[in-house]
């Protein structure tokens, strides 16, 4: 739609009020004179003649004139022009003729002005909602056509025009089969047809996909609702059009993606399938020979530890340390894997309370470590407790950890609103890390610190990652060596 520039708005709105200044002023000198003529017929013509009717041409020009109550002004006047004629009049006054005629056309002045100013009343009402129909029609986003029993086109919108790409003059008083495709047009006739013959409505009233043809040629899919009307004794038919390509091809992606996804679906069921039966093989086949080097390697201790050097039983005991190492990593892996594969149960949790619960295992575990731990009240959301519960577990775990060597060692959990979403953090004293190996930090078996520093499989951060990802969330760190480490993660 073309946008008039401000200043021909300006222009145009200064034009319409001169042209209706122009009419106003052309109304009153009218008025005035045809006053005038009648008031000087009045005084010429005898009292008991009605020479106050012809005062009524006065307040019929109010019906001409754009100002509504311009036929009471003149009904006014009038009134004032009629009494005049009758004290001005050379005859006797009072007589009852002449009272009756004055009276009869005040009677006849006021009931015309009246009935003009609700003729005006009406019309103005007819012009606001004629306005307010084209306004409709010319601003909706469907394309409205309406054609006659002959499939004439009577009506176009702006709308019409720009899903079918034809102007107004290229249609109008043409056959509505040019826009369409075969085989509409021959149903569109026999729909027509038996509906003029019968009454019986296929299509009209009900909606339905159909294709459309555009000035270029192209088709295109678009959605087509037909009502039939009377106007002015003539059976008019509308039809209501919408594009719908881009829906259909909305659809058409939709139906590719969830049919990729399905795929996607499958092969991870098969992945995960995989991933029991190797967790299924590490649980029982790994575990038993672990068993027999365990049992044996303790058995020539036992048995003949003291006939064994020095350095053989300092290689039996790091057997058996490797062993329960190796074990400990198949649990850790295992743990892993429940993690990624667990059914999720979402219910509300308050983790300030799960939190304490893992604070009271950890300073049972190792009564003589005194930490002060500071956990906010009150940190409710919703999540799988199991999978928070080791998510806490784990961090709780890493920063008591990590603070073993720290004097007046410190942790803190808590929890932030930024950026509209709940942030929780993880904040401690202890050793922390270099952050140019910030990228290591959640990949399996990856650890930023020798084992003679601190014990740890590389795996606990992995499991955090994987349950904050399940909870749909994100974990990130920031960290100082020697200064401690923050850990931040959000949940959805």
């Amino acid at each position: 739609m073309t946008k008039v520039p401000v200043g021909g708005e300006s222009r145009a709105t200064d034009a319409g009020g001169a042209e209706r200044r122009r009419a106003t002023a052309t109304s009153i000198v009218v008025s005035a004179a045809a006053a005038a003529i009648i008031f000087s017929i009045d005084l010429a013509l005898p009292l008991g003649i009605a020479a106050g009717v012809p005062y009524v041409v006065l307040v019929l020009i109010g019906l001409w004139v754009a100002w509504a109550p311009f036929a009471l002004v003149m009904a006014g006047i009038a009134t004032v022009l009629t009494l005049a004629g009758y004290l001005l009049s050379p005859v006797e006054q009072g007589a009852w003729a002449a009272e009756a005629n004055r009276g009869l056309a005040l009677f006849a002045v006021w009931t015309t002005a009246f009935l003009v100013m609700k003729g005006r009343t009406y019309q103005a009402s007819r012009v606001s909602a004629d306005a307010r129909h084209r306004a409709i029609i010319e601003t909706v986003v469907d394309g409205i056509i309406t054609i006659d029993d002959h499939g004439t086109i009577r009506s176009w919108n702006p709308a019409a025009r720009s899903i079918f790409g034809y102007e107004s003059d290229e249609v109008l008083r043409r056959n509505v089969k040019m826009l369409m495709p075969p085989p509409y047009q021959g149903e569109h006739d026999d729909y027509i047809g038996n509906f003029m013959r019968t009454g019986v409505a296929k299509i009209i009233g009900k909606g339905r996909e159909v294709s459309g043809r555009r000035k270029d040629g192209s088709v295109f899919p678009m959605e087509l609702g037909v009502s039939a009307f009377e106007f002015e004794g003539q059976r008019l038919f509308a039809g209501v059009v919408r594009d719908i390509g881009g829906r259909k091809q909305a659809e058409a992606e939709i139906a590719r993606l969830n049919s990729r996804l399905g795929d996607q679906v499958v092969a991870l069921e098969a992945s995960n399938k995989e991933l029991e039966a190797f967790a299924y093989s590490v649980s029982h086949d790994l575990r038993t020979p672990l068993r027999g080097i365990a049992g044996f390697s303790q058995a020539l201790i036992e048995d003949y530890g003291d006939t064994l050097e020095h350095e053989a039983r300092r290689f039996l005991e790091r057997i058996q340390a490797n062993v329960a190492l190796m074990s400990r990593l198949i649990d850790e892996l295992l743990g892993l894997s429940r993690v990624s594969r667990a059914e999720m149960r979402r219910e509300p949790i308050d983790l300030s309370v799960l939190a304490v619960s893992v604070v009271a295992e950890l300073r049972s575990a190792d009564p003589g470590r005194d930490v002060t731990i500071d956990i906010a009240s009150d940190m409710a959301t919703r999540g799988d407790r199991r999978l928070m519960r080791t998510l806490l577990a784990n961090l709780l775990g890493n920063a008591w950890k990590f603070t073993c060597a720290t004097a007046e060692a410190r942790i803190e959990f808590g929890a932030e609103r930024l950026n509209g979403e709940t942030v929780y953090h993880f904040r401690d004293n202890g050793a922390g890390f270099d952050m140019a190996y910030a990228d290591k930090l959640f990949q399996v078996f990856q650890r930023l610190h020798s084992a003679d520093q601190f014990e740890g499989s590389g795996i606990g951060l992995s499991i955090v990652e994987r349950v904050v990802g399940r909870h749909g969330g994100r974990i990130w760190a920031e960290s100082i060596v020697g200064e401690g480490a923050t850990f931040y993660f959000t949940l959805s």
